[in-house]
């Protein structure tokens, strides 16, 4: 079963959404950090490496302004899910109709807590004002519960080491 706008919102524990709609919430980002080119990715158990160190990337202005390449964001709102309930992490259909190109698509499980990330990849420059909605949650009740997550990304937050961090 689809949740509404609404429902979902009761999820968001810290932060504060853009907006609240029929069929799920929009949500921003509370950081962004630049993936440089030539990285090399190594993943092996609870081994998550960057061989270059991602480079945060700061508002001017009030406006992210971003060269084409890949992005991590961490989002501006924290979640709790509870069992029984999964959230999908889409872009806005605003980015995809501009040419934001998604790369990654999160499922937010049962049990999962923290501010989520999501990456993107740029084809061209970009200037995205600070408080726009980069995302929206949609959730839906599980058939079967009894399971949540509990795996490595559990309690992400901004600021803090996490997959891919510039500060491993």
């Amino acid at each position: 079963m689809h949740l509404s706008g609404e429902n979902v919102k009761k999820f968001i524990v810290e932060g504060t959404p853009v907006k609240i709609g029929p069929n799920g919430v929009d949500v921003g980002v509370s950081e962004i950090r630049r993936i440089p080119e030539g990285s090399e990715i190594t993943i092996h158990g609870d081994k998550r490496e960057l061989s270059k160190p991602k480079q945060l990337v700061l508002p001017a202005n009030g406006f992210y302004e971003l060269e084409p390449g890949f992005y991590e964001l961490r989002s501006n709102v924290k979640l709790k899910i509870p069992e029984g309930v999964v959230l999908y992490v889409k872009p806005r259909s605003t980015f995809n109709r501009l040419g934001c190109v998604k790369v990654e698509s999160a499922v937010c499980d049962s049990g999962y807590e923290g501010f989520f990330t999501q990456s993107i990849l740029l084809p061209f420059k970009a200037k995205i004002h600070e408080g726009e909605a980069w995302f929206q949650l949609v959730g839906f009740k599980c058939q079967k519960s009894g399971q949540k997550y509990e795996g490595f990304y559990q309690g992400e937050k901004p600021g803090t080491k996490s997959f891919l961090s510039d500060d491993q």
